[in-house]
Order: C-alpha cells, then sequence, then structure tokens
C-alpha cells in the first residue's frame, strides 16, 4: 500500500502529513527521533478533538464547560459569579469566564488531594497540598480587592492571591505543578497536556479507543518551541527556566515534583507535560481558549523545524496496534494492573 501525503500547513505553523500505512506512519514518526540535534515530545489522541487541554473541553461546547464549572464552584465551594465580579472587579465576560477556570481547576486540585489523603494513598509527592492552601507571596495586601480581611477557606484565599498575580498570563500555581501532573494523569481536568518523548507510546494511545471510525493522529514538538520548564530554588519554592521568553509552551517533567517509584505508569509512559503559557491573555482577546496550532502561530517564532501533525486512517488502527505490540508497546506495559494483564490474555480467546 502507497502512503498518502498531503503537503498541508495549519495556521501556517504546522506540518501536516496523511498515511494510510501503518508501518510507513510508525517510521516517520521514529525517523524524527534519529536527528540528535533535536529533541522532540509526542502526543497521541483521536482525530475528531482539537489539541487543547481537558479543563477547556469537559464538555461538548465551551459555553458548556465554563456552565459546569461554574455549577460546582457554586454548589461545593459557595462561589458565585457574583463573588467573582467582587472579588477582582470584573467588568466583562471574558475575564469572567477565566476567573471561572482559574478559580475551578485550583479547588478540583484541592478535592483530589483531600480525598487521596483520606484514603490512605501514597503518591510520591511531599506537601502536595501546602502550596494550594498556603500563600506563597510576602505582602498578600499588595493584591486589588484583598484589602480587607477575609473569612475564606485558606484554599479560596491562594486561589484569588493566584488570580491577581498570574492573570495576564497563565492561570496556573506553579507551585502546585506537582499536584497537576498527578491529577492530570489520573484524568483530573487541567491545563496541562499529556506528552511523551517515545513516539510509539503515542500512536498506542492515539489508536487505543472504542471509536474505530476516528483518525489517529500524532503531534510532534520540536524543543525550540518549549522552555525547560522548572527547577526547584534553595527556599523550597520553584522558578521558571525558561528556554527564551517567545516559547510559547513550557515543558513540565513529573520527575522534578516526585518519587517516580511511586507511580510506575508515567515511568512507562515516559510522560512529560505541556503547559500554555498565555492562555489567559489569548482568551482575553479572542473569547475562546487556544489550541495547540493557536499558541504556536501567536509565538511569532520562526520554527527551523516546524512541529508536525501526522495522521494515519482509521482503517489501519487494527494494524499498527499488531505492530506496536510487537515492540511490547500494549496497555497491561504501560499501565501495569492485575486487570490489564488479565484483559490482555482474555483477549486472545474472545471470538
Amino acid at each position: 500500500m502507497t502512503d498518502t501525503i498531503e503537503a498541508t500547513t495549519t495556521n501556517n505553523v504546522i506540518q501536516t502529513v496523511s498515511y494510510n500505512d501503518a508501518q510507513k506512519f510508525l517510521q516517520s514518526l521514529l525517523n524524527l527521533t534519529l536527528d540528535f540535534r533535536t529533541k522532540w515530545y509526542f502526543r497521541g489522541q483521536r482525530g475528531k478533538f482539537l489539541c487543547k487541554p481537558k479543563l477547556w473541553r469537559i464538555a461538548e461546547t465551551e459555553a458548556r464547560t465554563t456552565e459546569l464549572l461554574a455549577k460546582y464552584l457554586k454548589e461545593k465551594w459557595y462561589i458565585t459569579e457574583q463573588n467573582l465580579r467582587q472579588w477582582h472587579d470584573i467588568t466583562n465576560e471574558n475575564e469572567l469566564t477565566v476567573a471561572i477556570y482559574h478559580y475551578a481547576q485550583h479547588l478540583l486540585l484541592v478535592n483530589f488531594l483531600y480525598d487521596v489523603n483520606i484514603e490512605g494513598i501514597q503518591v510520591g509527592f511531599d506537601n502536595l497540598i501546602q502550596p494550594l492552601t498556603t500563600s506563597q507571596f510576602n505582602d498578600m495586601q499588595s493584591f486589588r480587592g484583598l484589602e480587607s480581611p477575609l473569612r475564606l477557606e485558606p484554599e479560596i484565599r491562594v486561589a484569588r492571591e493566584l488570580f491577581e498575580a498570574q492573570k495576564a498570563s497563565s492561570f496556573s500555581n506553579i507551585y502546585a505543578m506537582g499536584a497537576m501532573v498527578l491529577a492530570q494523569h489520573y484524568g483530573i481536568p487541567t491545563s496541562l497536556l499529556d506528552f511523551t518523548t517515545k513516539p510509539l507510546i503515542a500512536a498506542f494511545f492515539a489508536a487505543n479507543t472504542k471509536n474505530v471510525n476516528d483518525e489517529i493522529v500524532v503531534y510532534a514538538l520540536n524543543e525550540c518551541l518549549v522552555s525547560t520548564g522548572v527547577k526547584l530554588k534553595i527556599n523550597g519554592l520553584y522558578e521558571t527556566i525558561d528556554g527564551g521568553e517567545q516559547a510559547p509552551l513550557m515543558l513540565i517533567n513529573p520527575a522534578k515534583f516526585c518519587d517516580l517509584s511511586y507511580n510506575i505508569n508515567i515511568q512507562r509512559q515516559a510522560g512529560v507535560f505541556i503547559h500554555f503559557k498565555y492562555a489567559n491573555k489569548h482568551y482575553f482577546s479572542k473569547g475562546a481558549w487556544p489550541t495547540l496550532e493557536d499558541m504556536i502561530a501567536n509565538s511569532h517564532m520562526n520554527s527551523v523545524t516546524p512541529p508536525k501533525k501526522l495522521i494515519l486512517e482509521a482503517s489501519c488502527r487494527e494494524h499498527l496496534l499488531r505492530i506496536l505490540a510487537n515492540s511490547d508497546v500494549y496497555m497491561k506495559f504501560l499501565e501495569p494492573s492485575l486487570k490489564h494483564v488479565a484483559d490482555e490474555i482474555t483477549s486472545k480467546i474472545k471470538a
């Protein structure tokens, strides 16, 4: 079978290449890793989805997602839209929406960590909850709207501080990246995107779906588009290591935040995470959350090696999964558990 290639670009920044042959699709991915001058990061996903974080696409539309998150804040934390308007002098709908997403992400992380602690689950992180409930600022009174004493839960007070400090660029609490990594990996919606350093693993997760009619898509990002993440400072806080102010994305390496011996899944999947550095700014101006293509297009960076979007026809799914299995890329390896071992064995005797 001959591969079909479309020499097209998306937003003039991502090279899109289409295939109808699984072997050639995988070979193209592997070829990217042969050039040791450039490091690549890979993300596999179903073709029907836009490449944007799960927090922004919980529901079928952004409007419905915003509605669900606002309901969560009101019913779980008793935070209303009117509260947000008053606390932050919000005068337009775009800023209100960004505030809703910021507070929802922060408090979903708090919810997750409280329940993990209650159940006594060991996760390999130290003091995960502290950055979400303890101020990281020496002078919290310096933020607009925080002049008067507050009788609020500490996690809400920290959410307020962070929104005032970071709303112009990003609603990520850099001090809580460990919590975000863990929550994202296990399905809590956050503003991170899952990537991997292994192209075959990305291909597996793109193909491993019950929706057999969806195209198989793998994004490949070269390192010039990402800053190199964060490092631990002597005083126990984190600071940004920027690969250049122009880089629109930040790489989050989970090994910097936790003992990966507690999480074999992230180890086996060679997982890393991508954070959109200027997502809020994009929403303020466009009224919509950015896709990966938007972030790159708006960065004004001329990449020598452009990012790529490789697409494989849905009809090639089974052939692709067989090739990957022969390379020991399958679920019982990537997410080892008794259930996945049993599923792998019983799949061989099903009709």
